[in-house]
């Protein structure tokens, strides 16, 4: 039974539309562009939501912020997340670690995905969420992410769960 517009739409990708391309990028590195269908988009994305429900077990309706800069595996995690049932919050990395401690403050959140940036402040946030680190993983074949060795691998930070107002 369908009970979200993104179980809906994942459906879709992975039927009607599977072999038809959905994400298109240059890849620096590979110095090509590179293009994801929708069925192996779906499918990352589904893998994406069981590692972050084992790693997150209380993920419906609680806040993750994500770290990240405009690349696929931001395209994976945040469909992810949201097919999970939980908040995306977005952090601008370009801020700097006041106004980025400022608003975790705020926002309260479960968890801290990054995509592995070296961001200016980035040891900071790593201590201040000492000891509770863990990875999310996309589909694999043999061990190896079907896009790379680690695009879709990112960390992530488990937050406290805030006491009841």
């Amino acid at each position: 039974m369908i009970e979200t517009v993104y179980q809906l739409v994942t459906r879709n990708m992975e039927g009607v539309y599977a072999g038809r391309t959905a994400l298109r990028w240059y890849d620096e590195q590979r110095q090509a562009v590179v293009e994801k269908r929708y069925g192996d988009y779906a499918r990352e994305i589904r893998c994406a939501v069981t590692s972050l429900r084992e790693k997150i077990p209380d993920l419906v309706g609680r806040n993750i912020c994500i770290l990240s800069g405009n690349n696929y595996s931001y395209a994976v995690n945040v469909f992810a997340l949201m097919l999970a049932g939980a908040v995306v919050v977005p952090l601008n990395q370009n801020k700097s670690w006041d106004e980025l401690e400022y608003e975790l403050d705020l926002i309260q959140p479960a968890a801290v995905l990054w995509d592995g940036g070296d961001y200016p402040y980035r040891e900071d946030l790593v201590r201040r969420m000492a000891g509770r680190t863990a990875t999310v993983r996309s589909a694999s074949r043999r061990g190896r992410s079907v896009s790379g060795a680690a695009a879709l691998c990112w960390g992530i930070i488990r937050t406290p769960r805030p006491r009841p107002r």
